[in-house]
């Protein structure tokens, strides 16, 4: 395969947060709230996704910070398990929800229920994600036969802090072993309540990010590049960019402990640090490697995960 630089160092990067719920559902903050503090932590985009109500607005939206149409759907068969499915909608596209339009939850009888609000969100102009499995205490089963959403929610910050269920790895990686290439995101998932650390607004924020790469900061360039998967998952560390250069995958990063090349038929590779924290790391393709993505961990474990790279 030809040298390829995932990034472009010419683009800018920007950090997003693609699920949070705020006063309209079941959230702490109101919206003027939560744009404040996201855009004071340096972020750049926020989706409101509130539970079965649908978000559009451009009235937060200013240079330097966007509002992206979103909602979290559910839909729940049993005391256990239960579907949250992320809907991010393109701007362009007449066919979304109306803004603030309210969804009503199905009633479920059996898995294509779920299909159905999966292909309705799709038929609507919507990415759609599954978010936090682990939470959900999905089978793996129904997470793959479920088919055409685009993301799985990787890490949850709300779930991780509050309840140790925040990453959701494990369903990623049967969905790539199956050959299901689908890209991943990590969030925040925020409500800002005091249910698990009274007095703490903001414990489930800043925890949980994507950091995307657009030709520029308007809702339309972010929907393609999230839709292209230009973009990277973290609950920490900071890729600066990956790719293949004379005949090995490399990435280069602020310093973790940990570098590990996942690669897919069952190979791979790990670079573990001394005294001094890595940077960057490379792993030699051997031939046989279909797809392969990246994982950088940080000295507190945090994690940084790079969508697949398809090499056949």
């Amino acid at each position: 395969m030809d040298n390829y630089n995932f990034f472009d160092e010419n683009k800018r990067k920007y950090k997003a947060n693609l699920h949070s719920h705020s006063t309209r559902s079941d959230g702490l903050l109101n919206r003027e709230e939560m744009v404040k503090a996201y855009r004071e932590q340096g972020y750049s985009i926020l989706a409101f996704t509130d539970h079965e109500l649908y978000t559009n607005t451009k009235v937060f939206d200013r240079e330097d910070f966007i509002v992206l149409p979103g909602i979290e759907r559910s839909i729940t068969p049993d005391a256990y398990e239960t579907f949250h499915l992320l809907g991010i909608g393109d701007p362009r596209d007449d066919r979304l929800y109306a803004h603030d339009e309210r969804i009503p939850v199905p009633k479920f009888k059996d898995l294509s229920d779920v299909q159905t609000v999966i292909d309705e969100m799709k038929g609507r102009g919507n990415l759609v994600g599954l978010n936090h499995p682990y939470w959900s205490c999905s089978l793996m089963s129904n997470v793959l036969n479920l088919q055409g959403y685009d993301f799985l929610e990787v890490y949850n910050q709300n779930c991780d802090c509050g309840t140790g269920v925040g990453n959701s790895e494990v369903y990623w990686e049967n969905l790539l072993w199956n050959q299901r290439i689908i890209n991943a995101i990590a969030t925040d998932d925020n409500h800002n309540s005091h249910r698990y650390n009274p007095g703490i607004t903001m414990w489930d924020s800043f925890g949980g990010w994507i950091m995307v790469e657009a030709d520029e900061l308007r809702r339309e360039s972010v929907f393609d590049a999230l839709k292209s998967g230009k973009f990277y998952s973290s609950s920490g560390p900071v890729i600066h960019n990956y790719g293949i250069r004379n005949g090995k995958i490399y990435v280069t990063c602020q310093g973790c402990k940990t570098i590990i090349f996942k690669c897919y038929p069952r190979r791979g590779y790990s670079v573990h640090a001394d005294e001094t924290l890595l940077t960057e790391a490379e792993y030699e393709l051997r031939g046989g490697e279909e797809l392969v993505r990246i994982i950088c961990i940080d000295e507190n474990g945090k994690k940084a995960w790079t969508n697949p790279l398809l090499l056949k």
